[in-house]
């Protein structure tokens, strides 16, 4: 199977509002998943406290894509309010992985940087997320291969 990396960096989100009951403003984090796998890889940025409705991370993520199934897998992006009391989940930026390692080469992609709208649950903007990404060249994950000094006998590990 071939696979690339998909190095994400979350830089920021712009124009969030939510405040807690108390009226003091919330802190933001932001969680990162690949949809569409049998084995989800999820990511959490730190949560920024110092920021207010925009806050900044620079947090960086990598995920292993296979790149024959990138056509049903999406990136989904969180951003989430924490207060004391609770954690609440603002809105999501979907991104299809297809459309992030469009054009790529043989040798991967540069880094891109690029902005989103975040939609809330009924599908209106709050705010906009900015990330950037690098797709890495091709590599082949070998299945069942065993660490070194092991041999795989079906289900078993063999020590050489």
């Amino acid at each position: 199977m071939d696979y690339r990396t998909l190095d994400i960096t979350i830089l920021s989100t712009n124009g969030l509002t939510m405040y807690s009951s108390s009226g003091k403003r919330n802190h933001f984090y932001v969680t990162a998943t690949i949809s569409g796998t049998a084995s989800p890889q999820r990511f959490k940025t730190t949560t920024n406290k110092n920021n207010g409705s925009d806050p900044t991370w620079e947090s960086r993520m990598s995920f292993k894509v296979n790149i024959n199934k990138a056509a049903h897998m999406e990136l989904v992006v969180q951003v989430k309010a924490t207060s004391m009391l609770f954690d609440k989940t603002l809105g999501e930026v979907r991104v299809s992985i297809k459309d992030l390692i469009e054009g790529v080469t043989s040798e991967g992609k540069t880094l891109q940087t690029v902005s989103y709208p975040v939609k809330g649950r009924s599908g209106e903007p709050q705010g906009r997320l900015s990330f950037s990404y690098k797709v890495g060249k091709i590599f082949t994950k070998q299945l069942n291969k065993a660490p070194p000094g092991y041999e795989y006998l079906g289900n078993m590990k063999h020590v050489k």
